[in-house]
């Protein structure tokens, strides 16, 4: 286990679309974390940020100021890092245009780490892109399916 070896729970990174999602892909997270409760820590990619997602301006470099200004370094690298903090990834799958969901699942699957797709929208495995059917490790229209798989996951791999 990487994060949570001292808390004895799984962490679960939180990725999913967000560009697309009328709420910046907020919504999904905060109930997730509420759900999870004591059984798994997050961590969430969006709760850095002090407004809401659609009202940030990504800018092309880091020399920018303001809250709501943020650099496409600080995204990718604040990411990565709670990646590297984490157990294992869930996907809150949505049929919509993703851009760095399926990098953030590549990057876990090369690291190892269980991911489990949960269809936020109901979308049948067939209907979903073959990069996510091959690097899945279990998929579901189900969040307690989806929370308990990753919980099993991820502590198999802390026997190995």
């Amino acid at each position: 286990m990487t994060n949570s070896e001292s808390e004895n729970r799984p962490t679960v990174y939180l990725a999913g679309p967000v560009m697309s999602m009328d709420d910046g892909g907020a919504g999904w997270r905060e109930d997730v974390e509420a759900y999870c409760g004591e059984a798994l820590e997050t961590r969430n990619p969006l709760s850095k940020y002090n407004i809401p997602v659609d009202d940030i301006e990504i800018a092309a470099d880091a020399s920018h100021g303001g809250d709501a200004v943020v650099s496409v370094s600080e995204i990718v690298e604040n990411d990565k890092h709670l990646l590297a903090e984490s157990d294992a990834v869930l996907v809150g799958y949505s049929q919509v245009h993703s851009i760095g969901t399926p990098m953030e699942v590549m990057w876990a699957y090369e690291r190892e780490m269980p991911i489990v797709v949960w269809s936020r929208d109901d979308t049948p495995p067939g209907e979903m892109s073959p990069w996510y059917r091959y690097h899945a490790d279990y998929m579901t229209p189900t969040l307690p399916i989806a929370l308990h798989t990753l919980e099993q996951l991820a502590t198999e791999g802390d026997d190995e």
